[in-house]
């Protein structure tokens, strides 16, 4: 293998010969300021541009990325869905598959599932792995094409056996379940592990809800509890919500509040509703914390906005009251009704207490 000066040597040769794989080998180099060069994102993006303009597929994927995600560029979807058409366009495993993400959630492009799966048939008959695993889930879910859950677990086994974590972890879940095919709970257990190790969070969720829910046999909550941390960890918000709630009831590990709050928070910052409901619960109730009825007030709020019948409750009592808000009979009635239609029955309460009178 060349040394790193030595590939900076050789892909300026080729640079110099007019090569747009060396112009984006470069790019990639001066954009992460790897190999000894300098880091420099807007020569690397020119570089990067300059090669994929030549038609140079990895370049014209790097800049769809790089478009996706607003790393160097500011972001647009609708330029990223441009590179990776060119891409697909000329039958690239990977812009085939990238275009697909992009019709399949909608991102700058129509939402459009049957285009998707058209786009991730193309890159999965390539043996692309990442390919074969979504458009099994689109076969799992019936969207864009026949519901048909053999054919995704048969998506599912290809990309397995190529590695892939996220077939790993739609393959555990349908084994774990019997869709479509027989059910497996050991071979679940096995999959939803090598997912989890390799680093996917929902693999890891899923095995603390088999462990807590006792599918696995037996109910075993510190194995649950030890999963849904990890997966916590890798950023999932609703693990983080559940590890929290575990913390805070004593549940597989040691009740402690400051550990549960903590991860209400991650969570919460993240728009998990629950996690703002739940957050909003401590600070109300002063478990652990100095009780904070504007923090708990705070917490409904951003919680209600999104549509949890319970925390519409909460803060609607709290205005009834004036407890961290100011009094407002005519919020807390609309939020109590929101919360009561939201199914929630201890708001329903108020207004057939009303009824009764």
């Amino acid at each position: 293998m060349k040394d790193p000066a030595e590939a900076v040597r050789w892909q300026r040769k080729g640079a110099e010969l007019g090569s747009p794989k060396s112009w984006f080998e470069l790019g990639l180099y001066t954009l992460y300021g790897q190999n000894g060069m300098e880091k420099n994102v807007a020569e690397g993006l020119r570089l990067i541009t300059k090669a994929a303009e030549a038609g140079f597929a990895d370049a014209e994927n790097q800049l769809g990325y790089m478009y996706v995600t607003g790393s160097g560029v500011a972001q647009d979807l609708r330029q990223a869905a441009v590179w990776y058409r060119k891409s697909a366009d000329q039958g690239d495993s990977v812009g085939l598959y990238n275009t697909g993400l992009l019709y399949r959630d909608g991102n700058g492009t129509g939402q459009d599932y049957v285009l998707a799966a058209r786009f991730f048939e193309k890159s999965a008959a390539q043996s692309y792995a990442p390919a074969q695993a979504a458009l099994g889930e689109l076969y799992a879910q019936g969207n864009g094409v026949e519901q048909d859950y053999m054919q995704a677990a048969e998506l599912f086994s290809e990309a397995v056996s190529l590695g892939d974590p996220t077939a790993m972890y739609d393959l555990g879940l349908l084994l774990s379940e019997g869709t479509g095919v027989r059910k497996d709970i050991a071979k679940s257990l096995e999959l939803l592990r090598k997912s989890a190790e390799l680093g996917n969070s929902m693999a890891a969720g899923r095995l603390g809800y088999m462990y807590g829910n006792g599918l696995t046999g037996s109910r075993d909550l510190k194995e649950a509890f030890a999963w849904y941390e990890k997966s916590a960890s890798m950023g999932n918000d609703e693990a983080q919500n559940i590890t929290g709630t575990m913390y805070l009831n004593g549940e597989g590990v040691k009740k402690d509040y400051a550990e549960a709050l903590r991860w209400f928070t991650k969570s919460a910052e993240q728009g998990n509703a629950a996690a703002m409901l739940n957050a909003g619960i401590v600070y109300l109730q002063g478990m652990g914390v100095e009780k904070d009825l504007r923090k708990a007030a705070g917490y409904f709020s951003e919680a209600a906005e999104r549509g949890e019948p319970q925390a519409m409750n909460n803060l609607g009592v709290m205005y009834l009251n004036g407890e961290g808000v100011q009094k407002d009979e005519k919020a807390a009635e609309e939020l109590l009704r929101k919360s009561c239609a939201g199914g929630y029955q201890d708001a329903c309460r108020f207004f057939r207490a009303d009824e009764e009178e």
